[in-house]
């Protein structure tokens, strides 16, 4: 194999490996949260927030600050959804005792979304 050509595969695979981890290694949006809810165990109430999360994939940590005061930093799974969200929604469960818990986050134009236990 020429220099050349092996210098373009490096660069193709170099650049694949950095577009595929970028697009969800380390993120951050302000998220609309319409209901109050728990998030992973932390009651979080409705507002603007903004969501941080860094990806160790599949696993990532999760931290959702309001204003300046950190309201929870919680563990969650990135999951990969057979179609991409058409809009950034959050997605709640009902627990056995009627309370609401979020039990994921999608993202628009997004085939990933973050997933809480409880």
């Amino acid at each position: 194999m020429s220099q050349a050509r092996f210098l373009r595969y490096f660069v193709l695979a170099l650049a694949l490996v950095v577009v595929g981890t970028e697009a969800f290694a380390k993120a951050a949006e302000t998220l609309d949260i319409p209901f109050s809810a728990s998030l992973s165990g932390t009651k979080v109430d409705a507002g603007r927030y903004r969501i941080d999360w860094k990806a160790n994939s599949p696993e990532a940590t999760v931290t959702l600050t309001k204003g300046k005061n950190v309201v929870a930093t919680v563990e969650a799974k990135v999951v990969e959804r057979d179609i991409k969200a058409r809009r950034t929604a959050v997605v709640y469960k009902t627990k056995a005792d009627g309370s609401e818990m979020i039990s994921e986050i999608r993202f628009q134009g997004s085939s990933q979304a973050l997933v809480f236990s409880e």
